[in-house]
């Protein structure tokens, strides 16, 4: 699941997407650390924030939408 996130590209309302790469952050951190559980969790809350931006609309998928911040970010 780790893998599928991280290979996600989307944007959307900053605090959101903050949310997402810190809970994906964090699951790379305990599994490193060798804690799954915690590893686990922080993973699960990922997808969630993920699931739940994509559902009301703060969240878009970069790569169905167009990747046009990190775009505008390479461009800088």
């Amino acid at each position: 699941m780790l893998e599928k996130i991280k290979k996600k590209s989307f944007e959307g309302e900053k605090k959101f997407v903050e949310n997402i790469k810190a809970y994906v952050n964090d699951s790379e951190y305990f599994l490193k650390k060798g804690d799954l559980i915690k590893a686990f969790e922080c993973i699960v809350w990922a997808w969630a924030w993920l699931e739940i931006g994509l559902e009301i609309g703060v969240v878009r998928d970069a790569a169905v939408h167009g990747d046009r911040q990190g775009a505008a970010e390479k461009n800088s």
